[in-house]
């Protein structure tokens, strides 16, 4: 029973890389209406994060979604942040998740719930 846990545990990793993430994808300097975007399929495992990201800097203010990483949603690292009078910047990790117009950012592992989930089926 235990060989089946494990390698379920091990074919889940394995599953998470080879899917890749679809976000949306758009750019506008008018609004989020204006930036409904298309669905691409981000480059695994190169990216893990799909990103929306709003800056005003003066009067002119930019609407973005795309893929990224976790580590390019730090607001503090960000340098179109650094010049920007207003900088937010959401991120999230399932499909099309960016296409709201507000959020907080989602950090919760597919492959930790899934492990969780599979153990608790096979615990006798």
């Amino acid at each position: 029973m235990k060989l089946w846990l494990i390698a379920a545990i091990t074919l889940s990793f394995g599953v998470q890389v080879v899917l890749s993430l679809k976000c949306l994808s758009c750019a506008s300097k008018k609004s989020w209406d204006d930036c409904k975007g298309k669905s691409i399929s981000c480059k695994a495992p190169a990216t893990d994060a799909c990103f929306k990201i709003y800056l005003k800097s003066g009067s002119t203010e930019s609407f973005e979604r795309g893929c990224s990483t976790y580590a390019g949603c730090d607001t503090e690292t960000k340098p179109l942040c650094k010049d920007a009078n207003e900088c937010d910047i959401y991120c999230c990790n399932s499909n099309d998740c960016n296409a709201g117009n507000a959020g907080t950012a989602t950090h919760t592992s597919g492959v930790l719930l899934l492990s969780c989930a599979l153990a608790s089926l096979f615990k006798a």
